[in-house]
């Protein structure tokens, strides 16, 4: 900073002597302050004398802010001096930023405040707020009375995608080029499970036969980390039952040699802070061979030349599709029943039997025997057919 005292006219010449807080400014080693001499600048249009002495103070710092330099003009002891004052005015950049709230983790869609406050900036401070580099604009400012401290406040509304996100509190003169300060915090932002349910990746859901092994995927997004994974079954919980053939974690749930009551719908429910949530349902399919329906030894008495129509019912996955009958007879021997002797109707979960005897080799065992895309049936449906009296016997 350079100032010039310029004095007119006094005879004897003037001295010119630069003072500040009651003490004189001289030229040393070291100082900061240097001094000019007083110079004599000849006659102005005016016809008076000029006299001028610089000051120059070097690597002005912030408590010079305000500082009064006044300039003496002295040419006789029997005069008063001359004096002029100046004050010092600066651009200063702001000295701190700080958010004040105190560091917690958000929830998500739950509004809240953040408060950043700066001083030390003159004019005031202006104070930004930042996501990563977009700038927010829901914030207010205000300044305090004697200009020195800027307050922000900022309104802001997390969601998950802001998770682990840079939020920044900048502050800034306007009039000056450098100086920016800012604090940054890392957004902490809580949310509610997102759950997904997938099968194993090799896996085939498509084509999952009774005992084959199963095991499917429970893919959990959580902030904080889910404490606990419930799974369920047609929406019976699952439990851990190793010797049982079913193994269940947080991650993962599998099943060995999967059986026609594992089939149906498996989801997944994460648990955190925040709340539950669930997943998606994933069918589990189990292909199986045809077993009857109901108890697979039934007895049907019946007499000769008599009709009676016999229903064998057979549970399988996919529905069975071929249906064969035999007869093994009083005598020993086993035939595979055609049309000539039996008539049958074949529906998606059963066939139906005509069946007259009209002789004792006519009598026996009627099995009944289905297979589908997995299989043949292993244990037939079995009725027995004995002799009756007059009366007339069925069962359907």
């Amino acid at each position: 900073m350079t100032l010039t005292c310029v004095v007119s006219g006094g005879r004897p010449k003037p001295e010119i002597s630069w003072w500040s807080d009651g003490a004189e400014l001289k030229s040393r080693e070291g100082s900061s302050v240097t001094v000019g001499s007083s110079k004599g600048d000849g006659r102005s249009a005016t016809n008076m004398d000029i006299t001028t002495r610089l000051l120059v103070v070097q690597n002005l710092s912030r408590s010079q802010l305000h500082t009064s330099y006044t300039c003496m003009a002295n040419n006789s002891n029997k005069t008063n001096p001359l004096m002029t004052s100046v004050s010092v005015e600066m651009l200063l950049a702001p000295l701190s930023v700080n958010i004040v709230n105190s560091y917690q983790p958000l929830s998500k869609g739950n509004e809240f405040k953040f408060e950043c406050q700066s001083f030390g900036s003159r004019p005031p401070a202006k104070i930004t707020w930042w996501k990563d580099n977009l700038r927010l604009n829901t914030s207010t400012e205000e300044v305090s009375d004697d200009g020195n401290i800027t307050t922000s406040k900022l309104l802001f509304i997390p969601e998950i995608s802001d998770h682990d996100g840079r939020l920044t509190c900048r502050a800034h003169n306007p009039r000056l080029a450098t100086g920016v300060l800012e604090q940054a915090w890392t957004l902490n932002v809580n949310y509610v499970p997102k759950v997904s349910l997938e099968f194993g990746s090799k896996m085939n859901p498509k084509n999952i036969k009774e005992g084959d092994d199963v095991y499917f995927e429970c893919i959990v997004d959580a902030n904080p980390n889910a404490y606990k994974v419930i799974w369920r079954h047609n929406k019976e919980v699952v439990a851990n039952n190793p010797k049982g053939g079913v193994m269940v974690t947080d991650s993962a749930l599998a099943i060995q040699a999967v059986g026609r009551k594992n089939a149906g719908n498996y989801s997944c429910t994460a648990y955190n802070v925040e709340g539950d949530g669930r997943s998606n349902n994933v069918q589990l399919t189990v292909d199986y061979k045809p077993v009857c329906k109901t108890s697979y030894i039934r007895t049907v008495a019946v007499g000769r030349h008599e009709d009676i129509k016999l229903r064998c019912d057979v549970d399988a996955y996919p529905p069975a599709k071929d249906f064969q009958w035999y007869l093994n007879n009083t005598s020993g021997t086993s035939l595979e029943l055609t049309l000539g002797s039996a008539h049958s109707t074949l529906r998606m979960s059963g066939s139906s039997l005509h069946y007259r005897p009209t002789s004792d080799a006519d009598y026996g065992s009627l099995a009944c025997k289905a297979a589908n895309s997995v299989g043949v049936q292993e244990q037939p449906c079995l009725f027995i057919i004995i002799p009756a009296g007059k009366s007339k016997s069925a069962c359907s």
